[in-house]
């Protein structure tokens, strides 16, 4: 069935309806494509600065998959990121808006017959204030996803103005979904920080082969990918590379744990300089 196109055009990114939301430190952790790890990314960069001393809060507007409990519906990303970050705000503060089924944010208020309810979870970010030194928000998807018709993920990161950090994959398709985030925050004139690679994945002796420039390269053409993506991603997006995060199987949003090669990874970069608070 086609639709009637709505008399709001999102692409124009008309935020001018809602009121301003207070001016925050942090970062807005936004990611390329599903499953490329933004919630354990931004869970480990919340940890790397509660660990240098910051008072940090964590908030992610919309989450899906969520299970019952006796107190509601309970987002298992909510509770990885309150983790990271000592939060002891409640789960319902830190993600205002949860549906049960696992679908995309949109859908799933379409199924539960409840819109996404966007004052809600401007209140919630409004609240935040006075209450941390930086804020690391996780962004539903991608900029490009849809909590109601008219308003996106990159409506409610423009509102923040928080900078944006890029998750993404290291493999095949690397290159152009980098490039189509980088170019749309810079299109709606939203800040962004830099790009994480994550999930990089290369056998160490693919690796060494591939640093001492061995050609014609023998390896496979998955670490080959990966191995060029990640300056080509630089190159052409001119944005910084700011961490090559290894999959690490001891790590798990799951539960709960951050293992020792993401958060080596996350501790090279200097976060309190990219979040403003040196």
């Amino acid at each position: 069935m086609i639709r009637k196109k709505s008399k709001t055009d999102p692409i124009r990114l008309d935020i001018s309806a809602h009121a301003k939301l207070p001016k925050l430190k942090g970062l807005f952790v936004v990611g390329t494509s599903f499953s490329v790890g933004k919630t354990m990314v931004a869970g480990a960069i919340a940890h790397r600065l509660r660990g240098q001393g910051q008072r940090v809060e964590v908030f992610k507007p919309v989450a899906t998959g969520c299970r019952w409990e006796r107190e509601g519906l309970i987002s298992e990303e909510a509770e990885f990121l309150a983790a990271c970050a000592e939060s002891r705000r409640p789960l319902a503060s830190i993600t205002p808006v949860r549906y049960r089924p696992k679908v995309s944010p949109i859908a799933a208020a379409q199924r539960a017959k409840k819109a996404v309810d966007l004052d809600a979870v401007l209140a919630a970010y409004r609240s935040l204030a006075g209450e941390c030194d930086c804020v690391l928000v996780e962004g539903p998807g991608s900029l490009c996803t849809p909590l109601t018709r008219e308003f996106w993920t990159m409506h409610f990161a423009a509102l923040t103005g928080l900078s944006v950090v890029v998750v993404s994959g290291s493999g095949l398709g690397a290159i152009s979904d980098c490039l189509a985030a980088v170019q749309l925050a810079r299109w709606a004139g939203i800040p962004t920080a830099g790009v994480i690679v994550n999930k990089y994945t290369i056998d160490p002796s693919a690796q060494d082969a591939l640093d001492k420039g061995t050609d014609p390269y023998t390896g496979g053409d998955e670490d080959l990918a990966a191995y060029t993506n990640c300056p080509l991603i630089v190159e052409t997006s001119e944005a910084e590379l700011l961490a090559v995060v290894p999959l690490d199987e001891a790590s798990s949003v799951e539960r709960a744990t951050l293992g020792s090669d993401v958060q080596f990874a996350i501790a090279q970069v200097d976060w309190p300089r990219i979040v403003g608070l040196d």
